[in-house]
């Protein structure tokens, strides 16, 4: 395989998976596409300039920059579709003792009622499974930040989840 068939098959995965993001942005079909080719043009613009490890970042920044200047051109809101919680599992010994989610409606409920950014970033870490330097750089943040953000955003969600129960 040459490096050029490399590339190529990341360039098709990333605008596959960055394609699906926008969905669960709550992007339509033609929308997330014509992001997606703007972003490419402006990554084969800037790419002698990326390290490999550099591109998926890269590219994932620049798609959901794209996305949410049209979406501001459009309207003040952004949604996050249900097929997020499709995905989503939780295991107790990697996750700090979270339980397996086996209520998606209850939490796909609580996931709405919690602030836009820590949907977002609940998003990048679980559903891309991208890694807090990855976030970071996507959300031009330190990654510490991406931390803090994060466990903020749980404690958001378990709030919203005992709220619902009642307790």
């Amino acid at each position: 395989m040459k490096k050029g068939d490399r590339l190529d098959d990341l360039l098709l995965e990333l605008g596959q998976r960055a394609y699906t993001l926008l969905l669960s942005r709550g992007a339509k079909h033609h929308e997330a596409e014509d992001v997606i080719q703007e972003s490419y043009y402006k990554l084969m613009t800037f790419l002698p300039e990326l390290k490999t490890e550099q591109i998926k970042p890269w590219f994932y920044r620049v798609v959901l920059n794209q996305y949410i200047d049209e979406k501001r051109k459009q309207t003040k809101s952004v949604y996050v579709s249900s097929n997020f919680f499709d995905q989503i599992k939780e295991d107790e010994s990697s996750h700090g003792g979270y339980r397996q989610v086996d209520h998606l409606d209850q939490i796909e409920s609580e996931f709405e009622k919690i602030k836009p950014e820590y949907q977002e970033i609940l998003t990048l870490k679980y559903y891309y499974d991208l890694s807090y330097d990855d976030i970071a750089d996507i959300l031009s943040i330190k990654p510490n930040s991406v931390k803090q953000k994060l466990a903020r955003a749980r404690q958001s969600i378990l709030k919203e989840r005992k709220d619902s129960n009642g307790s």
